[in-house]
């Protein structure tokens, strides 16, 4: 997306708060939406404010850590891997397969 930022002095004074509120991520997933969504391409940035507008205001409950994985949220409960059992039940028929051999 590639639009013009040449705001009144008022709209920049919007998008400050309008970040601020929403935070700059959702604004852009909003723009991202709201430019598949138009019939013609937009132009200026100010084609958003309306629909920034709109937007909730970001949850109070934002994650306090910012390492990795911090903002990554569990859809479902991971199952365990197989693969650690796979490979021990592999070397015990191995180990057994070997004793018989030698027996």
């Amino acid at each position: 997306m590639a639009v013009s930022w040449e705001l009144a002095p008022a709209e920049w004074v919007l998008l400050q708060a309008l970040i601020e509120r929403c935070g700059v991520q959702i604004l852009v997933d909003h723009a991202g939406g709201s430019w598949q969504a138009a019939r013609t391409r937009p132009r200026s940035a100010r084609y958003f404010l309306a629909g920034w507008r709109s937007l909730p205001s970001m949850p109070t409950h934002t994650p306090t850590s910012t390492g990795p994985g911090a903002t990554v949220v569990a859809l479902r409960t991971a199952r365990p891997s197989t693969t650690d059992q796979r490979v021990h039940d592999g070397l015990a028929l191995a180990a057994r397969l070997r004793e018989q051999e030698n027996a």
